[in-house]
Formats: structure tokens, C-alpha cells, sequence
């Protein structure tokens, strides 16, 4: 028997989900291509600053690799930005991102009121 909705369930409609890890790897490699933009760096140029091979910022900008906390500074410090910049901006452009529903057909947005963000999944 299920117990009573949670705060996350009571927050959220019954179409939309929270972001899964693939999005917020797909988010925060966003944040990683717009801020490289920004800064008018190549992949080639980041890479060198933060000290990994182009590939892998590639990787970390298609949303394929999850950077390690301490690469995550890294790239902070590369781009001269605050370390906490990266990972507030994720959380943002994760708020954006559109998702499909299990069956994958129905679009829906994931927004938590408040600019709260969970990781907890409707039961």
C-alpha cells in the first residue's frame, strides 16, 4: 500500500518526471559548450587550460561523460568563473530541458516551484 504523496509528488504533475542523470549530463555539457562560447575557446584550447584531451570535453559537452568534482573545478578555473557557477547553472538549464515520458511519445517539462531541485523520483 502506498503512503502518503511526498513533497516531490505533491509538487509535480502527474505528466512530468525529474531530470534522470542522462539530463543533467546533457545539461551540464550545455553549460560546458555555452560557456566555452562565451570565452571563444576551442575544445582544443579548454582542454589545455583544464589539463584533459579534446575528446573529452567533447565528450563532457554531448552529455556522454560526467566529470569528476575535481575536474568540475577544473573546468571553473579555466573558465575563470566561480566553482559553484557550473553547478547552478545546470541546475537551470536542466529546468529547461524538455523530456519525453517513460513511453517516450508525451513531451513534459520538469520545473520544481521555488527554484527547489530534487533527485527524488515520484514513487
Amino acid at each position: 500500500m502506498r503512503g502518503r504523496p511526498g513533497r516531490t509528488e505533491a509538487m509535480m504533475s502527474a505528466d512530468s518526471r525529474p531530470p534522470t542523470a542522462v539530463d543533467l549530463a546533457r545539461a551540464f555539457g550545455l553549460v560546458v559548450r555555452e560557456l566555452r562560447r562565451e570565452h571563444g575557446m576551442t575544445q582544443k584550447e579548454l582542454a589545455a587550460a583544464v589539463g584533459v584531451h579534446r575528446t573529452y570535453i567533447g565528450a563532457i559537452e554531448r552529455g556522454e561523460r560526467n566529470p569528476s568534482i575535481k575536474c568540475i573545478a577544473r573546468l571553473a578555473r579555466g573558465f575563470e568563473v566561480p566553482y559553484l557557477d557550473l553547478p547552478i547553472r545546470m541546475c537551470a538549464q536542466a529546468d529547461e530541458l524538455i523530456v519525453t515520458d517513460d513511453d517516450g511519445t508525451t513531451p513534459s517539462t520538469w520545473h520544481v516551484p521555488s527554484g527547489r531541485h530534487t533527485s527524488q523520483a515520484p514513487t
